[in-house]
């Protein structure tokens, strides 16, 4: 089965340039097997934007749960 990568926040960081340091891991993962009413589509890159790392360092002003 082909694999793919997932960033992992493991906690809140201090600030955004923290969590890139501390708070951030890049992981691979399995890709899923999709149930016959679904497809998996193939990302060839992706990237995390400003709002991402001040949500990582609990800085956003609408925090997901």
């Amino acid at each position: 089965m082909p694999s793919g990568s997932r960033v992992i926040v493991r906690e809140l960081a201090d600030s955004p340039e923290d969590a890139i340091a501390r708070a951030m891991t890049l992981e691979a993962m399995e890709v899923p097997t999709p149930a016959a009413d679904e497809v998996v589509v193939a990302i060839a890159s992706a990237a995390v934007g400003w709002v991402d790392l001040i949500m990582s360092s609990g800085q956003y002003q609408h925090m997901a749960p």
